[in-house]
């Protein structure tokens, strides 16, 4: 069920990406990409390791940085930060289980983004 949940928001935070430009769209196309690659390729079974670290205030979280992201309200540096606050949730949900993602933060073993 999480995974349905977790493909759900990749998708709707997609939306997200009409609001960047150039270089940095398609950076964001990558990023997103990266992570839809696991998500969507995840062996049987394995998004039963989401169910338990993911909590219902973590989800609640999620959807309000993804709603962010797409309310034309905001200013258009609100809405980005929200994309990308986001996408950091998702992705630190993914860094621990699935090693072959390029390392984000301090310690990581690669360049700079």
């Amino acid at each position: 069920m999480i995974r349905k949940q977790l493909e759900h928001r990749i998708r709707t935070l997609e939306r997200g990406l009409d609001q960047f430009t150039g270089l940095e769209w398609v950076v964001n196309v990558g990023k997103l990409a990266e992570i839809k690659s696991v998500i969507f390729d995840l062996p049987e079974g394995a998004d039963k390791t989401f169910e338990s670290r993911i909590s219902p205030d973590d989800l609640a979280r999620l959807d309000g940085e993804i709603a962010r992201s797409l309310d034309h309200t905001p200013a258009a540096d609100v809405r980005q930060k929200a994309f990308h606050a986001a996408y950091g949730t998702l992705r630190r949900w993914l860094d621990p289980n699935f090693p072959g993602l390029r390392p984000v933060g301090r310690n990581r073993a690669f360049g700079k983004d």
